[in-house]
């Protein structure tokens, strides 16, 4: 399991790229996710973390999805 987090977080934590975090959901309790990327600014994803659907719907359940992140091919 893994995920980004902004730098203030990161920063504010102690965290660095690597590092392994405790998270806990209501649904399946107790996590641990690693810091795979770390972002300047929340931005338009309005959090500190992220993480990927699937991970979202193993811990938590299907959720409304209001954003996502998309790669696009080179020429598409």
């Amino acid at each position: 399991m893994r995920g980004p987090s902004t730098k203030s977080a990161a920063t504010a934590h102690g965290w660095s790229l690597g590092d392994t975090v405790p998270a806990q959901f209501a649904q399946t309790g107790d996590h641990t996710l690693r810091i795979v990327g770390v972002y300047d600014a929340k931005g338009w994803i309005g959090d500190d973390f992220v993480i990927s659907i699937a991970e979202q719907n193993s811990f938590a359940g299907p959720q409304l999805v209001s954003t996502a992140l998309v790669t696009l091919d080179k020429g598409a």
